[in-house]
């Protein structure tokens, strides 16, 4: 390999590998708790999805369907859900109204 003319010493290297690879391993950790902070609330969302039509299926749509809370809310800004309100008791209201459009129900409402 040509001397590029850039020579550091010995002690320098060590520590800038050593800073560069504790670097690595935040970033890796903080990615990877991210993305399983990701599926969990996709999945949460999925469950509730899938109760919807669950009881679409058994109610119908011209009954108010009533649903729990989410089961696993994210906890960093990876979740698709982050900083969303959950349902409410208000059919008519955001975000309910959205599961009306998009599940064809007369409204969902959160379970007491």
């Amino acid at each position: 390999m040509p001397d590029s003319g850039f020579n550091l010493p010995k002690s320098l290297k060590v520590v800038l590998k050593l800073g560069f690879n504790m670097l690595m391993v935040v970033f890796a950790l903080y990615f990877l708790s991210g993305f399983a902070d990701s599926i969990k609330a996709s999945r949460a969302i999925n469950n509730r999805f899938n109760a919807v039509q669950i009881q679409k299926g058994k109610v119908g749509t011209k009954t108010v369907i009533n649903l729990p809370h989410l089961g696993y809310w994210p906890k960093t800004k990876y979740g698709i859900n982050n900083g969303l309100d959950d349902i409410g008791n208000n059919p008519d209201v955001w975000p309910n109204a959205g599961y009306k459009m998009n599940f064809g129900v007369r409204g969902v409402r959160l379970k007491d």
